[in-house]
Parts: structure tokens; C-alpha cells; sequence
């Protein structure tokens, strides 16, 4: 495991050279380039607030909905993107796996650091939006500095979380071609299964007070395994409401991408050798 990681510290300059040109790739040849950062979340966030909002009567009860909902969103996006990505990163670079040694682990490393900070450029109009609902339309939002500098640790929490999915996961897509399509639909469940649209009351009890104080007697306990839960909750308490998060349950959910990662790598490590045969 050290020396894989030795070896990914001394491939950084590629890391670097695979991540930008990564961006590059990003809607390339459209219209509007490089702003779709910012209009794809703008535009999928209008759409559920219509259909989820407005129709279903979700959002009536949340004083500033879209910022609600985008700050889910943005979240589920950026971690469902850079998994299904991943998932044949690897048979996508055909090229460079069979013509250059390399620890190949670099692929998907280098996926996820362009995706995250695609994730970070789209963050500036959820924050535009907050302050928008605030001082124009008089929501009762708190958008505070003090919790908005607590942003980068969720966005790190979450980085861990995209790293050791996708390390998995374009491992895995070398050898079980079909893994795309049902990962499609697994993370469509995933996703409504997460407060991405609803906040947490609805599914917990309404005196629950933290990820250390849950009921595990309680089935519905079992909702809040899922590292999302935590994430979706703490954007919105540092963005939106100027709390603190839930400080356990973001603990609990970067333990799981630290192991995701651990596991990735050794993964990697006992794999890649069968990589240039497959591909």
C-alpha cells in the first residue's frame, strides 16, 4: 500500500496533466463552454422545483426551496458523475495503459480532481442564490461567514467519498463490463433514498439530535448509514442556515471514504497487472 502510494506521488505531475485536460474536455465545442458549470445546476434545480416544489407541494414549508434543493443536488451530482465516469475510465484510455507504465490508479485519481473542482465553480451560484433569498426576498436564511469557511472540510469529506467509490468502481468496470448499467439505476435509488429533495424530518424522529444520539432500536436509524444523509445536511446548515453540522455524522461519513480509499488502492495494487489483457 506505501509503495502504491509512493508510486501515485511520484506520477503527480500526470495526475495533474490527465486532470486538466479532463476540464478541457468538459463541453467542449458547445455554445456556451465553460458556463454550463454554472447553468447545468441552475437548470436541474429549476426542474425539481417545478415537479417536486411546486406540483408534488414538497417545497411549501421550506421558505427558499431551490437553494434547498440545489444544495442536495450539487452534492449527489458531483459524487454520481465522477462514479459512473469512473466505470470505464480505465477502457477509455486504452491507449495509454497499453503503450506506458504507469500506476494506473492515476486514471480515476485524476477524474475525480476535475470533477471536484467542476462541484467547486458550481458551489458560487448556490451561494449567490442563499444570499439572493435573504436580502431580496427576506427568507429566513442565515448565511454566515463563520459556517461558510467550514465548506471546504464537507468538500474534502466528500472528495474522500468520490475517491474511494471511483478507485473501486473503474477497478471493478476492467472486468464486469455490464457494471455501468445496473450502477445506473443503483444510483438512482441511492439518490431518493438521500434528503436530497426532503429534509431529514421526514423520514427521523422529530427530537433527533445528532448522529451520536440516534436510536439504533429505531429502523429508520438505519437512513443515516448512508454518508449523504450527513453531507446533504451539512452544506445546508453551513450555507444556508449558518449552523454548525452535524460534526459525528460528517466524522462517520469521511471514515467511509478513507476506507473506500484504503480498499481502492489495495484493489489497484493487486489488479492493474491484468489491466493491458483486458482492456
Amino acid at each position: 500500500m506505501i509503495s502504491t502510494i509512493a508510486a501515485l506521488w511520484g506520477r503527480r505531475d500526470l495526475i495533474h496533466t490527465l486532470a486538466v485536460s479532463n476540464l478541457k474536455e468538459q463541453h467542449r465545442n458547445t455554445f456556451f463552454g465553460y458556463l454550463w458549470w454554472v447553468l447545468d445546476p441552475l437548470m436541474m434545480t429549476a426542474v425539481y422545483t417545478i415537479v417536486i416544489g411546486f406540483i408534488r407541494g414538497v417545497g411549501r414549508n421550506e421558505p427558499a426551496f431551490p437553494a434547498f434543493v440545489m444544495c442536495g443536488l450539487l452534492a449527489w451530482k458531483s459524487f454520481a458523475t465522477t462514479i459512473s465516469q469512473s466505470i470505464d475510465v480505465v477502457s477509455r484510455s486504452e491507449g495509454l495503459v497499453k503503450s506506458f507504465s504507469f500506476p494506473k490508479a492515476v486514471l480515476p485519481i485524476s477524474l475525480v480532481i476535475s470533477n471536484q473542482v467542476l462541484f467547486v465553480f458550481a458551489l458560487i451560484p448556490l451561494f449567490a442564490l442563499c444570499l439572493f433569498y435573504r436580502f431580496v426576498m427576506g427568507a429566513q436564511l442565515r448565511p454566515l461567514a463563520a459556517t461558510w469557511a467550514l465548506v471546504p472540510l464537507l468538500v474534502v469529506v466528500q472528495l474522500c467519498l468520490a475517491l474511494g467509490g471511483a478507485l473501486m468502481f473503474s477497478c471493478f468496470g476492467v472486468f464486469f463490463r455490464d457494471l455501468g448499467n445496473i450502477m445506473t439505476h443503483v444510483l438512482r435509488i441511492v439518490w431518493y433514498l438521500s434528503p436530497g429533495l426532503y429534509p431529514l424530518s421526514r423520514v427521523l424522529k422529530a427530537d433527533y439530535r445528532g448522529f451520536l444520539q440516534l436510536d439504533w432500536s429505531d429502523f429508520h436509524s438505519i437512513y443515516l448509514l448512508n454518508p449523504f444523509a450527513h453531507l446533504m445536511g451539512g452544506y445546508r446548515d453551513c450555507i444556508m442556515y449558518g449552523n454548525m453540522p452535524d460534526l459525528a455524522g460528517i466524522g462517520f461519513a469521511f471514515c467511509l471514504g478513507v476506507v473506500g480509499i484504503g480498499l481502492g488502492l489495495w484493489v489497484f495494487q493487486n489488479q492493474e497487472r491484468k489491466f493491458a489483457k483486458l482492456v
